[in-house]
C-alpha cells in the first residue's frame, strides 16, 4: 500500500485520516461568509496589518538565538553542538538565521501556523532547515495518531501530477510553530478569524480610493427647470462627468446655463467621521496582534512618559509568548529526546531592553557594586573583551561578616584588605574601602573609553605622519599638530562625559551616606564642576600629547634623523599603556575631585587623607593628614620622604590623590 493510501484511505478507498487545513478551520469558526474575501495575502496590503506583522517578525528575528547546555549551576553556550551554528548563523546554505526566523514569524503572525522542513543525516543529526509556505501545507492525522504534512506543488514550477511521496513529510521532518488554537494541531488564522475588523479597514480604504478618484468631491445633483429629452439628459451627464470627475479635474469651474442649479448630496468624510473610522480600524488591528499602536505609526495616545513602558510591555506580554513558542518548538522538533534534559534554546533579550549609555552603565554599576555581576559580564554584554581579574565578584562591605577581611586589586589600584594606618580609625577605613570598590568598579568602563580616545588619536596621528611628515615637511606636520590638538579636547570631553556623570552620581551618594545626610544628587553646581573637570581633562591630555610629539620632533631635528619612526614608536607605546594609565588616574583623580566638591556642598570644613596599608611609602606618610576643604594637603615644591623608596618632589598644589601613577589614596570628611 502506498503512502497516499495509508494516509487517505485503505485499499477499498475508505477514508482513514483526519484532515486539518486553514479552510477547514475557517469554516469551523464560522467566518467563511462575508469575511471570505479577506485572506492573509491580501490583508498584508493593509498598512496596519503589514506593520504589525513586520514589527513582530523583525523584532523576534533581531534577537540572538543561542543553544545552551545546562550545568549544575548556570548554563553555557553549546558551541560544540551541531545545532548551535544552524540556529545562530546559517540554517541552510542560502539563508541566514535572521531571515528564516523573520519569514517564519511572519507566517506565524499572519496564518497562525508556520512550517519548516528539517533535513537530517542518516543518524538523525539536523543538517539544514528550510522554510515552507503555510498556504501550501495541509496536515493529516492518521488513524494510528501520527501527523503527516502534505506540501502542495507550486503550479509555476512543479508538475501538476507531482502528488507523490516526495511531497509528504512525517512529523519529525517538520518544525511546526502554532499560535493560539483549539484542536491541538493547528493555530487559529488571526486574519480569517478577525475578518470583519479587516473588512472595516479594507472598506474604509476602498472608500478613500473611490473618493479621491472622484476628485475628493461628494456626489451632486444637477437640476434643470425643464424636462430634458433622453439624448439631452445623456449629453449633460456625460459632459459633466468628463469635465469634473477625477483628481485631474478637481477644482475646475462649473458654468451652469438655462437656469440649471446644482445640489450637493452625500456626507463629507469629516462629517461621517471617516478619519476616526480609519483610526479605529488601525487600532483594532494593532490590538489583534497585541502591538502597541505607536509601533505602527499611531501616535495619537503616545507620550514620552508611556512609550518606554509600552515598549517594555511589548517585550514582556507580546514577544514573550512568541519566544517561548519558538524555544519549545526547537526543543520538541530539533533536539533528540536524550538531549532535551541537557540542551535548550533561548533568545537573548538584552538587545531589546538596552537603555541609553548612561542608563546601562548605571545599571552595571549597581550590579557590580552589589556583588552579583562581575565586571567581565558587563563587558561581555557591551561586546568588549574581558580583562584580567574581571571575573571576580565584589563583596559589599555592609554585607561582610564581622571580623572578615577582603583583598583585591585591579591593575595597580589597591582596593581593600589593608591594615589600618596610624591616624586612620575604623570608620575612615570603611569609607576608604567603599570608595576604593567604587573606583575598581569604574575601571573597566573608564579603560574602554580611554582606549577609544587613544585609538582615534593614534589613527589620526598615523595618517598625519604619512601625509604631512613623510610627504611634506616637519613644519607642515607641526602646523597640523597644533590645529589637531585645538579640536581634540572636545573629543575627550564627549567620550568621558556620560560615564563621569554617572560616576559623579555614585560619589555624591557615598558622600551623603558617609555623613548621614540626604543625597542631594548632582546639583547644578556639581554638574558645572563636572563640565569644568572634563574641559581640563581634555586640555591636559591634548597638551601632554602635543608636548611629547614636539619633543620628539626637536630631538630628531637636533640629531638630524627622521622623526617619523620615533613618533610611530611613541604611538605604539600610547596604544599599549596609555588607556590603563588614564583609567587609573581618572578612577582616583575624578573620584577624589568630585568628592571634595560634594563634601563642600554638604557643609564639610575639613578633609582627611586616607591610604591603605598596601600603599607605597609616599602615600602612607600622608595617611591621616587633615587639611581645610579649601586648602592643600601638599604644597608645590614639597619633598615627600618615602624612606627606603627615596624622596618624591611634588610639583603642584595638591588637594587630593593621585600623587603618582597607581596611587589609590582617597580623601574623606574629617
Amino acid at each position: 500500500m502506498g503512502i497516499l493510501s495509508r494516509l487517505l484511505g485503505n485499499e477499498k478507498g475508505e477514508q482513514r485520516a483526519v484532515v486539518f487545513s486553514d479552510g477547514l478551520l475557517a469554516s469551523l469558526r464560522g467566518v467563511g461568509g462575508a469575511a471570505a474575501p479577506v485572506t492573509p495575502n491580501n490583508a498584508m496590503q493593509l498598512a496596519a496589518v503589514y506593520a504589525c506583522v513586520r514589527v513582530l517578525s523583525e523584532s523576534l528575528a533581531s534577537l540572538p538565538l543561542i543553544l545552551y547546555a545546562r550545568q549544575a549551576r548556570g548554563k553555557t553556550p553549546a558551541t560544540g553542538h551541531p545545532l548551535f551554528p544552524l540556529l545562530r548563523d546559517l540554517p541552510n546554505p542560502e539563508i541566514t538565521s535572521v531571515e528564516l526566523r523573520m519569514w517564519l514569524q511572519g507566517h506565524l503572525a499572519g496564518w497562525g501556523n508556520a512550517y519548516a522542513q528539517i533535513v537530517r543525516s542518516r543518524s538523525g543529526q539536523v543538517l539544514e532547515i528550510w522554510p515552507m509556505r503555510p498556504d501550501r501545507v495541509t496536515v493529516y492525522r492518521q488513524d494510528d495518531g501520527w501527523l503527516w504534512y502534505y506540501y502542495a506543488p507550486d503550479p509555476m514550477f512543479d508538475k501538476p501530477d507531482e502528488r507523490n511521496a516526495e511531497n509528504w513529510y512525517r512529523f519529525d521532518e517538520i518544525i511546526h510553530l502554532r499560535g493560539l488554537g483549539f484542536d491541538g494541531v493547528m493555530g487559529y488564522n488571526p486574519i480569517r478569524l478577525m475578518a470583519q475588523a479587516m473588512q472595516l479597514v479594507k472598506g474604509a480604504e476602498a472608500f478613500s480610493t473611490k473618493f479621491y478618484d472622484n476628485g475628493a468631491r461628494p456626489g451632486v445633483v444637477l437640476k434643470h427647470p425643464a424636462k430634458l429629452s433622453q439624448p439631452a439628459y445623456d449629453r449633460l451627464r456625460n459632459s459633466w462627468e468628463a469635465r469634473h470627475q477625477g483628481i485631474e479635474n478637481a477644482h475646475k469651474v462649473a458654468i451652469l446655463e438655462e437656469g440649471m442649479g446644482i445640489e450637493q448630496i452625500g456626507i463629507p468624510p469629516q462629517d461621517a467621521q471617516f478619519i476616526e473610522t480609519m483610526k479605529f480600524g488601525r487600532s483594532q488591528i494593532a490590538s489583534i496582534f497585541r502591538v502597541p499602536p505607536h509601533m505602527i505609526g499611531d501616535l495619537d495616545r503616545a507620550s514620552f512618559s508611556n512609550i518606554e513602558q509600552q515598549g517594555i510591555e511589548f517585550v514582556q506580554y507580546t514577544l514573550g509568548a512568541w519566544l517561548r513558542i519558538w524555544e519549545q518548538a526547537i526543543t520538541r522538533d530539533l533536539l533528540a529526546p536524550r538531549e532535551r534534559a541537557t540542551y535548550y534554546a533561548e533568545h537573548s533579550l538584552d538587545w531589546l531592553l538596552r537603555g541609553d549609555t548612561l542608563a546601562r552603565y548605571q545599571a552595571y554599576q549597581a550590579a557590580i557594586n552589589a556583588g552579583w555581576m562581575a565586571p567581565n559580564e558587563a563587558r561581555e554584554r557591551e561586546n568588549l573583551n574581558p580583562l584580567p581579574g574581571g571575573d571576580n565578584l565584589l563583596q559589599p562591605l555592609n554585607m561582610t561578616p564581622a571580623g572578615s577581611t577582603q583583598a583585591a586589586s585591579s591593575r595597580g589600584l589597591v582596593t581593600g584588605g589593608a591594615e589600618l594606618r596610624e591616624g586612620v580609625d575604623e570608620h575612615a577605613h570603611q569609607v576608604r574601602e567603599k570608595k576604593a570598590k567604587l573606583m575598581q568598579a569604574m575601571l573597566p568602563a573608564l579603560e574602554d573609553i580611554a582606549k577609544r580616545v587613544v585609538k582615534r588619536e593614534v589613527q589620526d596621528l598615523r595618517r598625519a605622519v604619512d601625509k604631512h611628515l613623510r610627504k611634506r615637511s616637519a613644519q607642515d606636520f607641526t602646523t597640523w599638530l597644533h590645529e589637531f590638538y585645538k579640536e581634540f579636547p572636545s573629543v575627550v570631553r564627549d567620550q568621558f562625559d556620560a560615564l563621569l556623570t554617572s560616576y559623579g552620581t555614585q560619589i555624591t551618594t557615598l558622600a551623603a551616606d558617609e555623613l548621614g545626610k540626604v543625597d542631594p544628587g548632582l546639583t547644578e553646581a556639581l554638574r558645572q564642576f563636572i563640565g569644568e573637570y572634563l574641559d581640563n581633562l581634555g586640555n591636559a591630555h591634548a597638551a601632554a600629547s602635543r608636548r611629547q610629539l614636539e619633543a620628539l620632533l626637536a630631538d630628531a631635528q637636533a640629531e638630524q634623523t627622521d622623526p617619523a619612526p620615533l613618533i610611530e614608536e611613541r604611538l605604539d607605546g600610547w596604544t599599549d599603556t596609555r588607556p590603563s594609565q588614564m583609567a587609573r588616574n581618572e578612577a582616583v583623580g575624578f573620584g577624589n575631585a568630585l568628592a571634595v566638591a560634594a563634601y563642600g556642598a554638604l557643609g564639610v570644613l575639613y578633609l582627611r587623607w586616607v591610604s591603605s596599608g598596601e600603599s607605597c611609602s609616599f602615600c602612607q606618610s600622608l595617611s591621616g593628614k587633615i587639611a581645610g576643604i579649601g586648602g592643600f594637603f601638599i604644597q608645590a615644591g614639597t619633598m615627600i620622604d618615602g624612606g627606603a623608596e627615596g624622596q618624591m618632589l611634588v610639583r603642584r598644589n595638591t588637594r587630593h590623590g593621585p600623587i603618582h601613577d597607581g596611587c589609590d589614596c582617597v580623601v574623606i570628611a574629617a
